[in-house]
């Protein structure tokens, strides 16, 4: 059995995960990481500007409409990624969820 956790988007083949020519892998490249299709980057940017407010998860995922364990999950995934906000700030603070293919 694998150790490693399941992730539905590495799930995907590679072409389909990673965004096909110049400009929209520049523009993708620093997320590619932690694009999800169940997530939007506003989504992402909302948890991250309430957790540095202070706020709680439940609070976080209230305003969200998630559960409590999915914000904590998707936060601490966030973390990871240096400059997270600015990232998703020049990436676009779309509420479409992100895109896996080539768009």
């Amino acid at each position: 059995m694998n150790s490693q956790p399941r992730r539905l988007h590495l799930n995907l083949p590679r072409s389909e995960r990673i965004p096909k020519g110049p400009m929209l892998q520049k523009v993708r490249a620093p997320l590619v990481e932690i694009m999800h299709p169940h997530w939007s980057p506003a989504d992402d940017h909302k948890i991250m500007r309430m957790k540095s407010d202070g706020k709680n998860f439940s609070v976080i995922a209230e305003s969200i409409k998630r559960s409590r364990i999915s914000v904590e999950q998707r936060f601490h995934r966030l973390r990871s990624v240096k400059d997270i906000l600015k990232k998703l700030e020049s990436f676009g603070l779309s509420s479409e969820l992100y895109s896996m293919g080539s768009k």
